[in-house]
């Protein structure tokens, strides 16, 4: 019975000095902070402006939008915000990213000139007008 007693006591032993280790593995496992670059389609001045306050919100802690490229490039507290979220705010002020895309009435909110779908806006950038024509003829 007293070994019985021993064992009992060693495993929870090893249970209790196993559990932080664990801990902190997971604690290590996302940083705090983190800077992605993803794509978000706008075309112009107002675009940039329309996104880069989109995500003027707590957690994050820079955010900058390359019209020409067409990406943003943020950095934000992954406790406060999920790269989910990041994108479902974009989508919700108009703009479609590489993972969400904006609901009809979020993008027909937009003004003319931001309206990155229409294949003859003029801000539109050439790789956009075939990227739309591709998808015209494959209906």
């Amino acid at each position: 019975m007293k070994s019985h007693s021993y064992i009992v006591i060693l495993l929870a032993v090893c249970l209790m000095l196993s559990v932080p280790v664990l801990a902190q593995k997971t604690a290590q496992a996302l940083p705090k902070v983190i800077t992605e670059s993803f794509t978000v389609y706008g075309v112009c001045g107002e675009c940039k402006e329309r996104i880069e306050a989109a995500v003027d919100i707590k957690g994050v802690k820079i955010a900058n939008y390359d019209i020409s490229k067409e990406t943003l490039t943020i950095t934000y507290k992954t406790k406060k915000l999920s790269r989910a979220q990041i994108h479902q705010t974009i989508a919700d002020a108009g703009h479609d990213t590489c993972d969400i895309q904006a609901s009809d009435s979020a993008y027909n909110g937009l003004s003319a000139c931001c309206k990155y779908r229409d294949p003859n806006n003029p801000h539109k950038c050439e790789d956009h007008k075939e990227e739309s024509q591709d998808q015209d003829d494959r209906k």
